[in-house]
This record gives C-alpha cells, structure tokens and sequence, in this order.
C-alpha cells in the first residue's frame, strides 16, 4: 500500500510566542529549523507523498523551494489542517505528524507504518507506557498512521484537537494500538521556549 505524509505546520506557536516573536518551527537546533528536522525524518520513511499543511508566510517561505504538495488554510484547529491535507493525498494510508516533532525518527515513522497496514488499526506513538491495543487515549496524539476514509469520516465531524478525536474513535470500536518510541526524546514535541532549550541541550549531548 502506499503512503502519504500529513505535517501540520498551521499553529499559532502562542506559548512559544511569549518567549520569542517567531513561529517556533522556524527556530534552529543546531543548524536547521525545527520544521527542516521533522521533514527530513519524514522524507527518510517509507512514504510515497508528502504534504505540508501551513498557515503562515514564512513557513511557505521555508518550505516553498521542496518536493512536496504545499496546501494552505486560513483556521487553527489541528483537525482543520489534518482534514486539508487528507482531502489533498493521493493514497489510502495517511502518516500524520506534527511539525514541531523533529526527534521523531524515520524508523519510528516506518514502525507506525508497518503496524497500521499488517493489523489494519490506526497506529500511534505510545505515551505514559502505553503498549499495544489501548483502552484509553489520555496523552496520545501525533504522531499516528491511519487509513483515509478513517480520517475523512472522523475529522469533519469533530473540530478542535486530536486526543478527542482519538476518544470518539475509540468509543466507536476502532481499533488503536500503540507503538513505544525507540527513544523517549522521541515525545518531545516543542510548545514552549522551556521545551526548546531542553531540545537544544538534548540534541547537542
């Protein structure tokens, strides 16, 4: 089966903006934007498409010069952004990750990929220990790898946020079966200035 790539670049980086004026995937760890770090590991997986969902002008300034399907939306919410690039993938399979998630490898990429097509579930990255099929979504949320018509059918429905997206499913008997990152950096997603510099001190030790 082939495989497109969601990245929502779309957000408001309102808590990092506290901090610092800029979008926060335009920050550098090491010499690269965060949302450069993300894409690069996505690109390095087994996917067939990438499309990135952004908001901004300087992500499109970023981004504009790379192969992949830019789609450009004017609303916030997550599952907006998500549901614009579904609608624009060309495969059944969807990857969707979240631009501010640069640790996340291309391996972990291809474990949610695998899991997700071989047991027919919407796969995630497991937090709070979470392994295998799960009885609860508390803490979960992209990365997660799903077929389209799931996320055609769901998203719509529900604006907002993921994680209660991810309950609906889940009180409806989909099935979600999570994967353990292969290092916990992996869950790591950079909201804060706080999350930043932890990012940096980590990236560099």
């Amino acid at each position: 089966m082939k495989v497109s790539a969601i990245v929502a670049a779309a957000g408001q980086s309102k808590r990092m903006k506290k901090h610092v004026s800029k979008n926060k995937l335009l920050l550098k760890i090491g010499n690269k934007p965060i949302l450069l770090h993300t894409l690069s590991n996505v690109f390095n997986s087994k996917i067939d498409e990438c499309i990135i969902v952004y908001r901004e002008k300087e992500i499109f300034n970023l981004i504009k010069n790379l192969d992949i399907k830019i789609v450009k939306v004017d609303k916030v919410p997550l599952s907006y952004s998500l549901l614009s690039g579904v609608k624009e993938c060309n495969n059944e399979i969807c990857l969707c990750v979240a631009g501010d998630q640069p640790f996340v490898t291309s391996e972990t990429f291809n474990n949610l990929i695998k899991t997700s097509i071989k047991k027919d579930v919407l796969s995630i990255l497991g937090r709070k220990g979470k392994e295998g099929y799960v009885e609860n979504v508390e803490g979960l949320g992209m990365p997660f790898v799903a077929r389209k018509e799931l996320l055609l059918r769901y998203l719509p429905q529900y604006p907002g946020n993921i994680n209660p997206i991810l309950k609906k499913m889940l009180n409806n008997n989909v099935k979600i079966y999570a994967i353990p990152p292969l290092k916990e950096i992996e869950l790591l997603n950079i909201n804060t200035y706080k999350d930043y510099l932890l990012a940096k001190r980590l990236s560099s030790s």
